[in-house]
């Protein structure tokens, strides 16, 4: 009437003793225990770090593209210099939008990060207790979201080494611009 009894309640009893069991099991070895507790923390805290810098990176395109249009300002149109100093706006445009990219794919794996250990979480409690539907269901968004924060951050990584080639070429033509326009100073 009320599904209660002895029986289950020993199938309950062996269940709980046998995931004690894994866990104590898995304790015994500390590089393991720590090894599972720490890998999602280093990725999150990687994600935090890339975070972090990919702002700061934006912030230098920001005052890139402020110190261009001033530096526009003071030039006649048309001349060889202004063209020079026009001609790298396209690229910082194109640097901002990899970098704003970069810098959305790295907060949404902070997040996946996040909701991957509180699903994992979920699930080890729905094991514990025995409910395998629940764990099932718990695992496979677990590895879901974990494999797409790692595809985020990835993706991330991709679009801030494209950017940085773009910022070397930026400044190797700077370089070039400077020595060009120095030459023509002491002629």
């Amino acid at each position: 009437m009320c599904g209660y009894s002895a029986e289950s309640d020993r199938g309950d009893a062996d269940h709980r003793k046998k995931v004690h069991r894994a866990i104590f099991h898995r304790y015994q070895y500390p590089v393991c225990c720590t090894d599972c507790h720490c890998r999602p923390a280093v990725l999150t805290n990687a994600s935090s770090v890339l975070a972090l810098g990919t702002s700061n990176r934006l912030a230098r395109v920001v005052d890139r593209t402020r110190l261009v249009a001033a530096e526009l300002g003071t030039l006649e149109p048309g001349g060889p210099d202004y063209q020079i100093w026009i001609a790298q706006l396209d690229p910082l445009h194109t640097r901002a939008q990899q970098l704003l990219l970069a810098l959305r794919l790295f907060y949404a794996d902070l997040g996946l990060f996040a909701a991957s250990a509180l699903v994992s979480v979920g699930g080890s409690i729905a094991s514990y207790y025995g409910q395998k539907f629940v764990f099932q269901v718990a695992a496979g968004l677990a590895i879901l979201t974990g494999t797409s924060a790692v595809v985020a951050l990835c993706a991330g990584c991709v679009l801030m080494a494209h950017e940085t080639r773009l910022a070397v070429q930026s400044i190797s033509e700077e370089a070039r611009m400077r020595a060009r326009r120095h030459m023509m100073q002491r002629k």
